[in-house]
């Protein structure tokens, strides 16, 4: 990069203010991107605490079946009259 003429008046050459301008974007990113990280980490453990719920409430309707099909098995037999 060449030197430009309002270098001569300015207190820092052209090119330092554009990567200074740079470094501030780039700083302002990575802000931004550690606000996404937290929340990516938020939702995995909102994710995980809603699988668990899931496996436990499947674990309830198992159970809950297995018991209709003791008590049925437990209940007498009705018998069936047939007239023929």
């Amino acid at each position: 990069m060449e030197p430009q003429i309002q270098d001569y008046y300015n207190e820092f050459p052209h090119g330092v203010n554009v990567i200074e301008k740079l470094n501030e974007e780039c700083d302002f990113l990575l802000k931004k991107l550690d606000e996404k990280d937290k929340e990516i980490e938020r939702l995995i453990k909102l994710f995980k605490n809603l699988d668990k719920r899931v496996t436990k409430y499947k674990r309830e309707q198992e159970l809950k079946e297995i018991m209709r099909i003791i008590n049925e098995e437990r209940r007498p037999r009705e018998k069936k009259f047939s007239c023929f």
